[in-house]
């Protein structure tokens, strides 16, 4: 049986828009308390879509980051890197093993002084 997860909200997230832009290398993580629980799947079809972006210089990257908890920052790995995002593009995941209880986005910036980026993260999670 197939359900819906949604590792974004059922928005698209924003960053560095409004004029507030994203430093140098700048890591920002979806929060904590925010982090999808995923232990009930044994199989994730994920498609990440990146809506648009601006970026200077350098090469940022999205990632999806796995963990067991969500009282704390301890632990987290990542599970899924997505480099080179500089460009509107759709990427298409599926995820068999590797993941532990807990997903969330991280996205880290590219080198560049003034970046933006919209994105949304959504797929399914299968049982077997």
């Amino acid at each position: 049986m197939a359900d819906v997860i949604n590792i974004t909200p059922l928005q698209p997230v924003a960053l560095g828009t409004g004029g507030i832009y994203l430093g140098p290398n700048s890591v920002t993580k979806q929060a904590l308390y925010d982090a999808v629980e995923a232990s009930s799947f044994d199989i994730l079809d994920l498609e990440a879509v990146i809506l648009s972006v601006s970026t200077s210089t350098g090469s940022p990257k999205l990632e999806i980051w796995t963990g067991m908890q969500t009282q704390t920052e301890d632990g987290w790995i990542p599970c899924i890197t997505m480099t080179s995002v500089p460009a509107v593009q759709t990427y298409l995941v599926n995820q068999t093993a590797g993941f532990l209880r807990y997903l969330r986005w991280v996205y880290t910036a590219g080198g560049g002084a003034s970046e933006s980026i919209t994105f949304y993260i959504r797929g399914m999670g299968r049982r077997y």
